[in-house]
């Protein structure tokens, strides 16, 4: 009777894929450095309304936001983060800001156009 032979991979790079609950925590400690939340710390307030746009609008912020983290996760040693690309690493930032804050990112992001917005009437109205 002839049966196939289990053999362990011979490096980690021949393992399956990170599943995405790992890769959220992974990402969800990335957050919880402060280091680099102090990095990442402007796009947020920017994202909010709470500061004003870094690249010109909220959108180009979240872009440099996820960029920022995608770099941060190359040169510090997330394993997991690491080939990402910007699609799935801005995925998992939400998923991990949400498992961080109990807050959905979505809701930041909107409140931060209704502020804008706000201003934007209110600056209008005192001319």
């Amino acid at each position: 009777m002839a049966r196939d032979l289990i053999t362990p991979p011979q490096t980690p790079a021949a393992f399956l894929p990170a599943k995405p609950s790992s890769m959220i925590a992974e990402m969800a400690s990335l957050l919880r450095n402060d280091e680099h939340y102090a990095e990442i710390h402007p796009y947020m307030m920017s994202i909010s309304g709470h500061a004003p746009t870094i690249n010109g609008s909220a959108r180009w912020d979240e872009a440099a936001c996820v960029f920022a983290i995608q770099g941060m996760c190359r040169s510090n040693g997330y394993t997991t983060l690491a080939n990402a690309d910007a699609k799935t690493v801005s995925r998992l930032f939400k998923a991990a800001y949400k498992r961080n804050t109990g807050q959905v990112f979505g809701r930041l992001a909107k409140q931060g156009v209704q502020l804008r917005i706000e201003h934007k009437r209110g600056l209008g109205a005192a001319e």
